[in-house]
């Protein structure tokens, strides 16, 4: 999953994403999250659910990579 905040926060992605094989995308534009915000709520929630936890994980990552840091400081 990528996008997903600029998506939410309508923002400018911040960073790009290339394939090194053959994928198939799925793509959730601005009306298409709107709609599904009015007419499958219980979807969107799903979808929510499942950035919160790459977002966690995210900053899991970070935190470790930072710890690494300080280490050198």
């Amino acid at each position: 999953m990528f996008g997903e905040m600029g998506l939410i926060t309508r923002e400018p992605r911040s960073t790009c994403v290339r394939a090194n094989d053959d994928v198939v995308v799925y793509i959730l534009d601005r009306k298409n999250y709107e709609n599904l915000s009015q007419s499958a709520p219980h979807i969107l929630a799903k979808l929510l659910a499942n950035v919160s936890i790459e977002l966690a994980e995210r900053l899991r990552i970070t935190s470790a990579q930072v710890g690494e840091l300080e280490r050198y400081i």
